[in-house]
C-alpha cells in the first residue's frame, strides 16, 4: 500500500510515474486542457490525448506504471544515537515497512536484515512512524541509513 502525507507529495509521485513512463498528463488528470497537452507540445507525450498514439501501446506502459506501485521497497536500517554513550538506536525498514525499533552495543555490526531483527522490538506502522521513517531517509539527520539485503 502506498500512503502520502499529503496531497502535494500524492501529486509529485504521479508527476514522476508520468514522467518515467512517458505518460500523458492530461490522461492521468493532472493536468486539463482542451486538445492537446502541454507536455505533447514539449515532446513528453506521444498524443495519446489526442489518438496520435495507439490505446494499446499507451495502455501497456500505463499498466507498467500501475504495477511499478506494488514494487516492494528497500529494506534499511537507519541507525542513531542510543541511550546511553556504548549503544546504537536501530529503526528497521523491510521491504519499505516499518518493521520497529530497538537497541545495540556499539561494537555490534548489522550487516543483514535477519542480524538487524533480533535488536528490535516489532512495532505497527502508521501515519506517524511513516512520516518519521521517510524524513529520516530523506534528510538522516546524523544517523545512518543503511542498505539490507
Amino acid at each position: 500500500m502506498i500512503t502520502f502525507s499529503s496531497k502535494g507529495d500524492a501529486w509529485n509521485f504521479m508527476w514522476e510515474k508520468v514522467k518515467e513512463f512517458e505518460l500523458c498528463p492530461k490522461l492521468s488528470g493532472l493536468q486539463l486542457a482542451k486538445g492537446l497537452c502541454f507536455s505533447h507540445q514539449t515532446g513528453a507525450c506521444k498524443g495519446a490525448c489526442q489518438g496520435i498514439e495507439s490505446v494499446k501501446k499507451y495502455n501497456k506502459r500505463a499498466q507498467k506504471s500501475i504495477d511499478s506501485f506494488f514494487e516492494g521497497g528497500e529494506s534499511v536500517a537507519i541507525i542513531g544515537q542510543g541511550r546511553k554513550a556504548e549503544e546504537k538506536s536501530l529503526v528497521l525498514v523491510e521491504n519499505g515497512s516499518y518493521l520497529g525499533f530497538g537497541f545495540f552495543h556499539k561494537d555490534e555490526a548489522v550487516l543483514n536484515l535477519e542480524t538487524a531483527k533480533n535488536f528490535i522490538k516489532p512495532g505497527k506502522e502508521n501515519r506517524v512512524v511513516q512520516n518519521l521513517v521517510n524524513s529520516y531517509l530523506l534528510n538522516p539527520k546524523g544517523a545512518e541509513v543503511i542498505a539490507l539485503s
